[in-house]
Parts: structure tokens; sequence; C-alpha cells
């Protein structure tokens, strides 16, 4: 049944291989680990009333003394300023029903200088721009002909053999700016900008890049006169712009929209927070969901790279890889360990989280995956059909690259 449902949205005219790509797939051509962002979000004081306020530091302060033993980090600081704003809006007497979040008739302010609502909203605007910027800066200088081509020619080389559907948690272009031919959904309008064609990127039979939460160059319409989409598009549509600069100078400014749950869930051009589940109701997030979780189950191809299996909402999906495709599955895995910490028992790896151990374990159909003395990079399932590369995206690529292109061939 599979089979007829894939050929009706062209996925059968050439072969596909399903990769999905976390913050650590950008590392090594210049994107910056979470630690990096947080700090940058944590040392932007808010120019608030003409003074410069550690807003967004104490909150981050508070975070931590929260945490004991763990650190915050900048999602954790948005998903709270969110909130701030739920419960702000929710204790005014006159807010209607809708926009109030059902915790809030339990809960009282213990410390005002957390709830005004101008310094919460410059807040968010200001951790959204250190984001991107941040992503701007390593996007503009990628260098796919020199510093950067084993980069570009991975994924060329695998374009040769098969058609990508690279789904990607990344907010940059280094992809876009890597393959000559892709469909991404987004046409180009009269009005200088690209509107989303669904039926565009299902129906296709180049390979798609997909941004799952969003992208620097998204952005929302503007047009010269009326809108003639207006009756057709949601508020929260998005539209993709030529440059950072133009899609950025559209993001602020307007309202945002609520959760089921009545809480306060911005999903704007770059998705950020603990509630992205939430954010994913419009276009191009809608049908970009619906196409990973189809593309999962019609292809037994998977690689993953740089991906930490820190969003439950992907993880169910990418564990049913084993019981969608038993031994037809090809899966690749390539993230970072440290050699020295190497150990057969995963509980002492410090790399190793849960969820990467439940991922790894399902893929190669074994309780006990790691059970070698030594490290080995790429550790193989004993059926063949898995491969986790321990070295590092740019190491896999230039050592194994056409061995990780001919086995998701095969």
């Amino acid at each position: 049944m599979w089979k007829k449902v894939g050929h009706c949205l062209g996925l059968n005219k050439k072969k596909r291989v399903t990769a999905f790509l976390g913050a650590g797939s950008s590392i090594e051509i210049g994107g910056p680990l979470a630690t990096d962002l947080t700090s940058k979000v944590r040392n932007k004081k808010q120019i608030f009333q003409g003074k410069n306020v550690d807003f967004i530091n104490n909150i981050a302060k508070t975070l931590n003394n929260s945490y004991k033993n763990n650190q915050g980090n900048f999602e954790d600081i948005f998903h709270v300023l969110e909130m701030l704003t739920s419960l702000n809006r929710s204790w005014r007497a006159e807010t209607a029903k809708k926009y109030k979040t059902p915790i809030s008739a339990f809960v009282k302010k213990n410390n005002v200088d957390y709830f005004n609502d101008d310094l919460i909203l410059l807040a968010k605007k200001d951790l959204i721009e250190e984001i991107a910027d941040e992503i701007y800066r390593y996007d503009y200088n990628y260098d796919p002909k020199n510093q950067h081509k084993w980069y570009n020619d991975f994924w060329n080389k695998g374009n040769s053999r098969f058609n990508w559907d690279i789904y990607t948690l990344n907010y940059d272009t280094c992809i876009e700016k890597s393959l000559p031919v892709y469909k991404d959904g987004f046409e180009r309008i009269d009005e200088g900008f690209c509107r989303f064609n669904p039926r565009d990127i299902v129906e296709t039979n180049d390979s798609r890049i997909v941004h799952l939460h969003g992208s620097i160059l998204y952005g929302y319409p503007k047009f010269r006169s009326s809108n003639k989409y207006a009756l057709e598009d949601s508020f929260e549509d998005l539209y993709k712009y030529q440059s950072y600069n133009e899609a950025k100078a559209t993001w602020f400014g307007r309202s945002t929209n609520t959760a089921q749950s009545s809480d306060e869930a911005i999903a704007g051009p770059i998705i950020t927070g603990l509630r992205k589940s939430d954010k994913l109701l419009h276009y191009p997030y809608s049908l970009y969901n619906h196409l990973f979780n189809f593309s999962l189950l019609t292809s037994s191809r998977l690689l993953i790279v740089g991906y930490s299996f820190g969003d439950l909402h992907y993880n169910s999906w990418l564990n049913s890889m084993l019981r969608l495709h038993g031994k037809n599955r090809r899966i690749v895995l390539i993230t970072m360990a440290d050699e020295k910490e190497w150990h057969c028992d995963p509980a002492v790896m410090s790399w190793l989280n849960h969820d990467t151990f439940s991922f790894v374990s399902r893929s190669f159909n074994d309780f006990n995956p790691f059970k070698s003395l030594s490290f080995n990079s790429p550790l193989v399932s004993e059926d063949g059909c898995a491969r986790l590369y321990l070295c590092g995206f740019k190491e896999a690529a230039e050592n194994h690259g056409m061995d990780i292109i001919n086995f998701l061939s095969s």
C-alpha cells in the first residue's frame, strides 16, 4: 500500500534517502554550540527606558539555581519568557478565557521584576536576534569550494546516486548553497519574495530540503498593496526572502499565536523554546513535518548527523525504523565521541544520553550495542543494517563518505 501512496507523491522515480540534521552537523563548518548561543544570549543586555538591564541573564541565573547541577540553555530561557507573558496576561481580570492559561489560577507572582510586559517583549526580540545573527555569521562565511568543500562534496556525491530528502533542525542555508537543484516548496511571486506551494515539494522528483524549525530566510509577507492571498493564507504562514536582512525586517511587531493550553507559543521564522510541537500548525511547518514522518515510513534509508536526540517529538518517529523496515533498513548515525572516554558500559560515557542509547539499540536491533571493549568507528550492527560513526561529520565525510553513500544506496 505504501508503495502505491509513494508513487502518487512522486517518491518512486528515483531512490530516495532521508537525512536528518541536528545542530552538531554544522559545527565543523563554523556553526555554534548550544553553549555558545546561550552565552551570547546571556551577555546581551536589554536597553530599556534608557538603561542597560541584565534581564535575560538574571532569568538564566534563576533557572540555573533551580537546576542545581545542570545549566539551562537559550531554549529554556525563551520558554520562560513565553510563560511569563502567558501568566502576566492571564492574571488580568479582563483577559478572555481563550488567553488564560489554567495554571495561572493556582500561582502568584513572587518577583515583580520578571513581569514587565515591555521588558519581556524586548528580551524575546533580543534573544531571537542574537541567535539569528550568529547563524547568519557562519552561513555568510560558508565556503563550499574551498574550506568547506568536504561538506559540499558529500551532499553532491550522494545526490549523484539518489535523491536526498534532507530534514534539518538548523536555521542556516548551507545545504541550499551546496545542492544545485532541490525543492523546498517555495515559489517566487511578483512581490519579490517566495510563497509556499505544498504541491511543489510533495510532487517533486528532485531532492528536498526541509527546515523543520525555520530558517533565517523565512519571514512574513510585506505586500506593496493589499494581500491578495488574505483568504487563502493563515496569519502565521511564512514566506521566503532572498536575503537575511529582508527576512528579518518582517519578524517583529506582530501579535503572536496561542497554544491549545492558552499559553503563548511563538511560531515564527525561527522556532525555539520547549513548545515546538505547538508551533508546527502553519505552512510550511505543518506539511514539512508530515513529509518527514512519511519519508521515514516509505524509505528504509536514513542518515542522521549531529543530533543529540533532545526532541521527543522526532525521537518517537525515528525510533520506528526497525519496526517499519526490519532487515531492509539502512541506518547511519554520525556523531562525535571522545575515544579516551570509551567504555563498554554506556552509563560511563558522558556523550551517550538515554535517548541516544535507545535509538542506537533499536537501530542495531541489539540490547547491548556497545559491547566492544575497544573504540571502533564505525560501529556496525551484527546484522550489518546500521552503522555508528563516532568521529564527527568532517572525518566521516572525508574518510568514509563513499562507503556511507554506497551503504545507503544498497
